[in-house]
């Protein structure tokens, strides 16, 4: 069930990172939970005049239950992300200046609810970030 639900929930997010589209969340992302991800959408493509690369993996032990009930789970994971692109600085050669982020988030937590037989996430806890890499990786 998780595989099915929170990668694509993740990738979903990453679309929406690289093209703006707030409408790449759904259904996957619900209630409170779109809500909140569409404000880290929002904050994370602050960061950049343009995103050029998104990507995360799973780290540390992976996904594990904290509790769950007939129509509800919440799970907590440990992910890495990181986060590519131009900012609003120019290199001596006057190209735009590429930075990379490369951030930890050991503490999610998904809620999933089950309704009308669809899973959804409907509750996200990001956690406090551990900031891994943070550079400019275009300018010598």
């Amino acid at each position: 069930m998780l595989e099915n639900i929170i990668p694509p929930a993740n990738d979903a997010q990453v679309e929406a990172l690289l093209t703006g589209d707030e409408s790449r969340v759904e259904p996957l992302w619900g209630g409170q939970a779109r809500d909140r991800v569409l404000e880290n959408v929002r904050r994370l493509r602050s960061r950049f005049v343009q995103v050029v690369e998104v990507s995360w993996v799973p780290a540390g032990e992976g996904i594990q239950l904290l509790s769950s009930t007939a129509t509800t789970a919440t799970y907590t994971t440990n992910e890495t992300w990181t986060f590519v692109g131009t900012i609003d600085e120019r290199c001596r050669d006057g190209s735009p200046k590429i930075r990379r982020y490369v951030e930890s988030y050991p503490a999610e937590q998904y809620t999933l609810q089950l309704q009308s037989g669809v899973y959804s996430i409907v509750e996200w806890r990001l956690g406090p970030p551990i900031l891994r890499e943070a550079r400019i990786i275009n300018c010598p």
